[in-house]
């Protein structure tokens, strides 16, 4: 059925000019459209719509309000983008439009006017003033959906509440800047910096072509993540058919990109995992074995000895093997790290003053400690390893020299933070560690790979591509986080976020110290070598020494000889029954014993799960004789 036309409607736009689009289409709706000629039509119109272009068109407006017939005729100003922003408003005026406005509005403003019958009302500056206008202003303000407008000049003229919530930036801050803005960078699936011509209202402005659907990344160097977003944009075309604005939607997919990321990272790790624990316990057995025999050696000879120095030699090597197998553990994250107060302006003071010794003259380490809060519990040692391995990365990034500053921060992590880095954060007060260098830089595509085992860019016998995974699988251990910023040629950035839980005093040991003390232990470990080298030293720290190879063996020698054990020192990977099994058995016998764990790994729920049942400590294999020692003696001494 064919609409009624009820109100004729004269439009004017002058002699050769396109009218707009939207003009064209009021005949769709209930308006009868008059010719375009300067003088005025016979019929008597309703109201009329003047195409303002440049400045003389103002002044042939300003008679048509009152005709020279008496007919009160409401104008709507149709404004090309150059007088949008040079025009003031004329009382007559009952409405005020852009070229590019749509027929919806076209009608909207036409109704208002003329409902208002041409009865001077207060100047409609907009049709945003109008109810309809103002339903589209409250349906912008509550979008989830981020929408910013572009110029054709590629400035940002408009952007809703949650293009701020996305992005992270105020209205102010957004407003008047351009494609080329430092405060953000999009980079693609592959974490690839994009050039200014691949971003989505580039894209748009070179195709003249909608773009649907993509996947883009914000990168944000202040906050070290990048914002997930799927992205839609669209092109506004003038009445010469050129983009006048370019309108870009965007939601926030990052939730689910980590997830997607996460999920695909957590299989690989999985199985880098069991991997890693079908030959740690094994090649942490041996480790063992060697390293306490040399000890044991070591303390049969002269100091003076000539094979002192051959016994150091394996000592040392046994060390960088059991470090090497330590940080695949810690990536996969089977190892267990110790949990004591660490003064981490201590560590770094002492790790940049050794690596300092050996570096290139043009080299240079800045530390700046801005951290208040700056003692965190942890394990030092995996700690320190995890700060010297980015402080090697850094120094091999710099092949002609240059600056590599520290800085310590105690910084708030809020909840978006903690949603969308993937590790698993709370939000709360961490200590940032940052380590920046002005070398090379990682090229885009390698950032994702940069934390897998193995992966390294260095040449062949440089680097076994474990350094960056153990400081992964560190920080996820100390539920903790790295984040990496890079750019080729300019350098990189490494932040790692650590909790705090408040300053504590920090007790000093001296790690080569060796405790002696008195009792009987109960040794429980079903390699020969660990029984054989551990009595010896157990044995020369003045302990009685009682042997079981298995948690069965164990349990039978507790059972008659309960009453003068003093401590069990219980493996955690056995045959016939394990270290889990064998301590619940010997706590059902006598809930106070006294029992001490020791293992190459043991998986956190189960040191957690034996700790609330009574477990009195941990050492890691491979021990040497003052690690034992302390323990043992530690365990003996808790109250």
């Amino acid at each position: 059925m064919e609409t009624q036309k009820v109100h004729k409607i004269w439009i004017l736009n002058g002699e050769g000019r396109t009218l707009p689009r939207a003009c064209h289409q009021l005949d769709e709706y209930e308006f009868l459209i008059l010719g375009g000629e300067e003088s005025y039509p016979s019929d008597q119109p309703a109201a009329a719509i003047v195409l303002v272009e440049q400045a003389g068109d103002l002044e042939l407006s300003e008679g048509f309000s009152l005709s020279p017939r008496g007919w009160g005729i409401p104008l709507i100003l149709v404004l090309s983008a150059e007088m949008e922003s040079s025009l003031e408003i004329l009382p007559s005026h009952q409405g005020v439009l852009s070229l590019d406005s749509s027929p919806l509005i076209m009608r909207e403003s036409l109704k208002t006017v003329l409902r208002n019958g041409g009865d001077e009302e207060p100047p409609m500056e907009s049709p945003g003033s109008d109810t309809i206008s103002e339903e589209y202003d409250i349906a912008l303000e509550n979008l989830s959906t981020g929408i910013v407008v572009h110029g054709a000049d590629t400035a940002i003229v408009f952007n809703n509440p949650a293009a701020e919530n996305i992005l992270g930036l105020s209205t102010q801050t957004i407003t008047g800047k351009n494609i080329r803005d430092p405060q953000w960078k999009f980079v693609d699936e592959k974490r690839r910096v994009l050039s200014p011509q691949e971003y989505p209202v580039s894209l748009v402005m070179s195709s003249q072509k909608a773009l649907e659907n993509r996947v883009f990344g914000i990168l944000r160097p202040d906050r070290n993540y990048v914002t997930w977003v799927m992205v839609n944009a669209l092109p506004v075309l003038n009445a010469a058919e050129e983009i006048y604005r370019v309108i870009v939607n965007f939601y926030d997919i990052t939730e689910y990109k980590n997830k997607q990321d996460e999920s695909g990272h957590s299989r690989k790790m999985e199985a880098i995992g069991q991997l890693a624990g079908g030959i740690a316990h094994d090649f942490n057995n041996m480790l063992t074995g060697i390293m306490s025999s040399a000890d044991l050696i070591k303390t049969r000879l002269p100091r003076e000895s000539v094979d002192n120095t051959y016994l150091d030699i394996i000592l040392q090597s046994a060390q960088r093997a059991a470090d090497l197998n330590s940080k695949l553990l810690s990536f996969a994250g089977r190892g267990k790290n110790s949990s004591f107060p660490v003064n981490i302006h201590n560590l770094l003071n002492s790790l940049v003053n050794e690596i300092s010794k050996d570096l290139d003259k043009r080299t240079h380490i800045n530390i700046s400690r801005k951290a208040r809060h700056h003692t965190i519990s942890g394990d030092e040692t995996q700690l320190r390893n995890a700060a010297y391995n980015l402080c090697v990365n850094a120094v091999q990034a710099m092949a002609y020299g240059g600056e590599i500053s520290i800085t310590t921060e105690n910084v708030y992590l809020d909840e978006s933070f903690c949603r969308y880095i993937p590790f698993k954060l709370s939000p709360g007060h961490y200590l940032s560690i940052e380590f920046k260098d002005h070398g090379e830089g990682i090229p885009q595509e390698n950032l994702k790979k940069i934390f897998e085992p193995f992966f390294t860019t260095r040449p062949t016998g440089k680097g076994a591509g474990l350094g960056l995974a153990s400081v992964y699988g560190t920080m996820e251990q100390h539920k903790g986080a790295v984040t990496v910023y890079s750019e080729p040629g300019i350098g990189s950035s490494f932040h790692l976020y650590l909790p705090l839980n408040g300053d504590q005093v920090l007790l000093h040991q001296d790690e080569e110290a060796v405790v002696k003390g008195a009792g009987t232990v109960l040794l429980v470990d079903d390699e020969e070598i660990i029984r054989f080298t551990a009595r010896e030293m157990l044995e020369s720290l003045e302990y009685k020494v009682l042997i079981a190879e298995n948690g069965k063996d164990a349990l039978d020698i507790y059972k008659e000889r309960g009453d003068e054990i003093d401590l069990v020192i219980l493996d955690m990977a056995m045959p016939v029954l394990d270290g889990m099994e064998t301590f619940r058995e010997i706590k059902a016998l006598s809930p106070e014993a006294r029992i001490l764990l020791s293992s190459g790994f043991a998986r956190t729920e189960d040191l957690e799960k034996m700790q609330e049942m009574g477990l009195l400590g941990y050492v890691k294999k491979p021990y040497r004789r003052a690690d034992i020692s302390r323990a043992v003696a530690d365990a003996l001494n808790a109250d």
